[in-house]
């Protein structure tokens, strides 16, 4: 009788171990990039940029419904949610919204329009460089002030 206690306790602790270690897993993602050349990790000064960003990006991609395009936003858009969890991406198909799509200047699939607080760009291509660089352009994004003074006694 003493044996099957044992072995009972075993089991459940052994089961509730697993469950605890399957939740573990599902709440804390973790994903690690082993190719040769990092194909699947984004470069170093696309992470130090989204580090200086603490609002939310918002991604809009224009891509139909059975496009394999939206395999690729989605990669690449992963790639950065790695390492910053405030990114929306919602992917808008073009055949329903033709208006927004004019309004946007939209060309093709697989354009997107990223936003950052008030400021936005038009991607053409989903690909990290592209992306990183309409970040860099709206973090840096500033008001230049250009003032003369005059009527001091200058002559001219």
């Amino acid at each position: 009788m003493f044996l099957h206690i044992e072995a009972l306790f075993l089991t459940v602790a052994i089961l509730g171990g697993g469950i605890l270690l399957y939740y573990v897993a599902i709440e804390n993602e973790y994903r690690r990039d082993v190719s040769s050349q990092a194909n699947n990790t984004i470069s170093e000064q696309s992470i130090a940029i989204l580090k200086k960003m603490p609002e939310t990006i918002v991604v809009k991609a224009y891509v139909g419904k059975n496009s394999s395009i939206r395999q690729a936003v989605e990669t690449v858009i992963d790639g950065y949610k790695q390492h910053k969890k405030n990114i929306e991406l919602h992917f808008i198909n073009p055949e329903l919204v033709p208006k927004e799509v004019r309004d946007n200047g939209i060309q093709r699939e697989g354009e997107m329009i990223i936003s950052y607080g008030q400021r936005s760009r038009h991607i053409t291509n989903p690909r990290e460089n592209e992306i990183t660089n309409a970040l860099i352009k709206m973090h840096n994004q500033e008001r230049k002030i250009l003032a003369f003074i005059g009527g001091h006694g200058e002559r001219y």
